[in-house]
């Protein structure tokens, strides 16, 4: 049998807040003149670069990674509005210092009930609730200069927007705002940090599809372009070459996978070739013995992120690809006929 040496595949194979957070134009607190003791949103319109349009997401598994706290308002000593919860429209009701009021008439006191923050992926889905129909906001932003406001239209009890261009590991302030149809405001503030990534990468075989002769395969592979495996003479099977079983873990991983499988064939079929197998480099003129090719993800790469259709979690689950020959299994010219193949392969991706 022949053994091949891992250095001549090698040799052959592959080479606080800003203004613009606070929405100061649109949701600019201002003396209530009506009553003299409420904050009021601007009826002006929203910034432009609002985005007016933002969907509502599906629900997924309900891993939560923040939240978003309503800001109470509390009436002080002199009757003005601090944060707690705070008096009535026309200022007569007989809220004391000692009251915790959760929501209110309409959006003058507090009207937003909950933010809650869900993974997806890594990105996030905001979710933000209230008792009274109104026109609701929600701003995420960091430290780093990513800043992102969404909106809802008017009169809505509940808001969801999926956050899907965010760090992964990465803290993130968020602020909610809600306006009613009188044109009072409610607040909440809080924040969110996002999961990381993994993968776990499992195959054990590659499915010869043509080849040139027969004989012992060399395997050698490289996942995120570091080499993981490294074995000689495995024996073909029928249309299967066992590779053996690999499986391969990565922790906090990039959102685009590579993987490639580089697969060397020796004739062992001929004297010349048999001759010479064992030396460390082929002489030249001794191409003739040796088939190679390598297979990879469709396009090269592969996005973790893109969850298969019908997967029932945001937070794991497996895409099944296939490995193969760029190039449409030609081999260089000068080498012999073609050797194609592909290479079944699990990729478990999990957030946490």
């Amino acid at each position: 049998m022949v053994s091949f040496k891992s250095s001549m595949v090698r040799t052959i194979g592959i080479a606080a807040v800003a203004s613009g957070l606070l929405l100061s134009s649109a949701l600019s607190a201002s003396a209530d003149t009506r009553s003299g003791s409420y904050t009021t949103l601007s009826s002006s319109p929203p910034p432009p670069d609002l985005d007016l349009e933002a969907p509502t997401t599906e629900r997924g598994d309900d891993v939560v990674i923040g939240e978003i706290t309503p800001e109470q308002r509390r009436p002080s000593a002199s009757g003005d509005l601090k944060a707690g919860t705070g008096t009535g429209r026309d200022g007569d009701t007989p809220h004391t210092s000692v009251d915790d009021f959760k929501g209110g008439p309409g959006c003058s006191i507090q009207c937003i009930t909950s933010g809650v923050a869900h993974a997806r992926g890594v990105g996030a889905n905001l979710i933000v609730k209230t008792d009274t129909p109104a026109k609701i906001w929600i701003i995420v932003w960091n430290d780093d200069g990513y800043h992102k406001q969404v909106n809802s239209d008017e009169g809505e009890t509940e808001f969801a927007h999926h956050f899907d261009d965010l760090e992964p590991g990465t803290f993130y302030y968020a602020m909610a705002a809600a306006e009613d149809g009188e044109g009072y405001t409610s607040h909440g503030y809080g924040d969110l940090t996002t999961l990381t990534r993994n993968v776990r990468v499992s195959f054990s075989q590659a499915i010869i599809h043509e080849k040139p002769f027969s004989g012992p395969v060399a395997m050698t592979a490289w996942l995120q372009g570091e080499e993981i495996a490294d074995n000689d003479n495995n024996v073909q099977e029928g249309d299967i070459v066992p590779i053996g079983i690999q499986i391969h873990e990565l922790e906090d991983v990039e959102r685009f996978l590579t993987l490639e499988v580089f697969l060397l064939l020796f004739d062992s079929s001929e004297e010349l070739c048999e001759s010479f197998g064992d030396v460390d480099e082929p002489a030249i003129g001794l191409h003739d013995c040796y088939a190679w090719a390598y297979a990879e993800f469709q396009g090269g790469e592969l996005d973790l992120d893109d969850r298969p259709a019908g997967a029932s979690s945001w937070t794991q689950y497996t895409i099944e690809q296939i490995l193969v020959l760029p190039g449409g299994n030609a081999l260089p010219g000068g080498f012999g006929e073609p050797f194609a193949f592909s290479v079944p392969v699990g990729i478990e991706v999990t957030y946490e």
